[in-house]
């Protein structure tokens, strides 16, 4: 359903998909910029998403949080630049979110002393309406109950059931077993 989507829903669908694929958090995901995805010192590819980004109670314990870039999630990332090579969606290319919102003004970002900084701004990334609007196309389309918020705790649930406690708490990165 996502994929059938990704016209209507361009970026929206793609965030949801990366959601799926990772058990991330809707507003983490939602504030990743292209510039986090990058490689380990090994040279793999990984999404590093920023501890000002990832949910804690204290900047000072948080740590950035590693995602490898797995076949799916490189499938979505190609997807995204598929969106971002399209003739309308082309100026959203100097947008620095992975995810930017479709209602972009095109006369702001083309009038940048006007507007500075509009472009970098979070003006420009995806909003939870849009999140909200695709996700009950999604559930119309394949039958699916819940809330976004599901695709976390179905993630969580199958690497459980998958991996074991101890295991699973990498791959989801819980930092507490009793949380997961």
């Amino acid at each position: 359903a996502l994929f059938t989507l990704r016209d209507k829903f361009p970026f929206q669908s793609e965030c949801l998909r990366l959601m799926l694929h990772t058990g991330m958090r809707a507003e983490e995901c939602k504030k990743i910029t292209r510039e986090m995805i990058t490689t380990d010192e090994d040279g793999d590819p990984i999404i590093l998403l920023k501890r000002y980004i990832a949910k804690g109670r204290t900047q000072q314990q948080q740590k950035d949080i590693t995602y490898d870039i797995t076949t799916p999630i490189r499938e979505v990332l190609d997807s995204v630049k598929y969106q971002l090579d399209k003739p309308k969606y082309k100026p959203y290319q100097f947008v620095p979110w992975l995810f930017p919102t479709t209602r972009i003004s095109k006369e702001k970002m083309a009038t940048p002393e006007v507007n500075p900084g509009y472009t970098q701004s979070h003006s420009t990334r995806l909003k939870p309406r849009g999140l909200n609007d695709c996700w009950k196309k999604v559930r119309a389309m394949s039958g699916v109950e819940g809330s976004i918020k599901s695709l976390r705790k179905t993630y969580a649930t199958n690497s459980v059931d998958l991996l074991g406690l101890e295991n699973a708490s990498k791959t989801t990165k819980h930092k507490n077993q009793n949380t997961l």
